[in-house]
């Protein structure tokens, strides 16, 4: 091999070897832009089972003050309100961030101020989600409503 060969052959595989790791971190961003998105949802499931659980588990839903507090048998059980568009559980001392870009639609409320739902939008992405959540209900009927309810929007047959 003379030396023009050996020159041209180290340049050719010098720019393979750019090549190939330019694709390296075009399929890194690609992989990390996905599991962003499944955080993202999983963040969103969690928070929609966490706050299906509280109101689904109590007796009695007590809409005052800009908030809802939650009563399980008789005893206060947590708060759900929302501050800087941000939907917060706060359970005694302990506040948990659930939603962000969150509002609650206040229910109707009985004569002594309970609701027997709540319900909450959250902005994602393009899009407007609604959650329900029924008092003493189970979460899993209600996400079945859900699915149900959003796939009457799209006619399938």
């Amino acid at each position: 091999m003379t030396m023009p060969e050996l020159l041209v052959t180290m340049i050719v595989s010098g720019v393979v070897f750019m090549a190939v790791m330019e694709g390296f971190g075009l399929f890194r961003r690609y992989a990390e832009g996905v599991a962003g998105t499944i955080s993202e949802n999983m963040e969103l499931y969690d928070g929609y089972y966490l706050l299906g659980e509280l109101v689904a588990g109590a007796d009695s839903l007590v809409c005052r003050y800009g908030r809802a507090d939650a009563y399980s048998s008789g005893v206060y059980a947590a708060s759900i309100s929302v501050a800087d568009s941000a939907l917060v559980v706060r359970k005694g001392q302990v506040s948990d961030t659930l939603f962000r870009h969150a509002s609650i639609e206040w229910p109707e409320l009985d004569e002594d101020g309970h609701a027997d739902s709540l319900t909450v939008n959250i902005a994602c992405r393009d899009e407007t989600l609604v959650f329900g959540f029924r008092v003493n209900a189970p979460v899993g009927d209600l996400l079945r409503e859900s699915v149900e309810e959003t796939e009457k929007n799209y006619l399938y047959e």
